[in-house]
């Protein structure tokens, strides 16, 4: 059984490409979708638990309480809006790009984000 001779030749970043010259995809519709979706059955789980327990029949709740709901379920609302907001837009700027040995993930509204993993 042979074995491939195995090299260890020096490397100069001048001759590497630039990553954001090479060619590269963008991700699923479905990935997309799946998020939104993920993010807007959270946010409508979590605050139909906090419906629930505010305008349950079988004991009354106590004032502060009844106000702490209250803004539990603002809190929910707007974050699940700003969330979906944010991946609305974020992840339509999602891309990849393939080559031989590893997968380039380039992401980010905001703050631009390069993963290299092998």
């Amino acid at each position: 059984m042979e074995h491939p001779s195995v090299t260890n030749n020096p490397l100069y970043s001048q001759e590497l490409p630039c990553l954001g010259e090479l060619p590269s995809e963008a991700i699923s519709p479905g990935y997309r979708r799946l998020n939104l979706t993920v993010t807007v059955v959270i946010s409508l789980l979590v605050f139909t638990v906090l419906l629930i327990v505010a305008y349950q029949p079988w004991f009354t709740l106590p004032v502060k309480l009844e106000f702490s709901l209250g803004v539990a379920g603002a809190i929910t609302a707007l974050l699940g809006g700003l969330i979906f907001t944010y991946h609305f837009f974020a992840d339509r700027l999602i891309y990849y790009t393939l080559r031989e040995q590893d997968i380039v993930l380039f992401k980010g509204l905001i703050f631009k984000k390069v993963i290299c993993q092998p």
